[in-house]
């Protein structure tokens, strides 16, 4: 299996019932229909990852903060 890690898209959009993701010289397209389904356990996960990185970022606010 071939992996591509998508750090940030270019463009989205959307054209036939498809979603395209662009990010420098590759394209990610899924088909609406399908994706639609996946987007509440997509979501979900985007959001606990999102949590986490949020709690980091805070601690070393605080951390800098005491600091001074």
């Amino acid at each position: 299996m071939e992996y591509t890690y998508i750090h940030e898209t270019d463009t989205i959009f959307e054209a036939n019932g498809e979603l395209h993701l662009v990010s420098d010289e590759k394209t990610v397209v899924f088909n609406c229909e399908f994706l639609f389904n996946d987007l509440p356990f997509i979501i979900d996960k985007v959001l606990k990852a999102r949590e986490e990185t949020d709690k980091r970022i805070k601690k070393e606010i605080i951390k800098i903060i005491n600091k001074k």
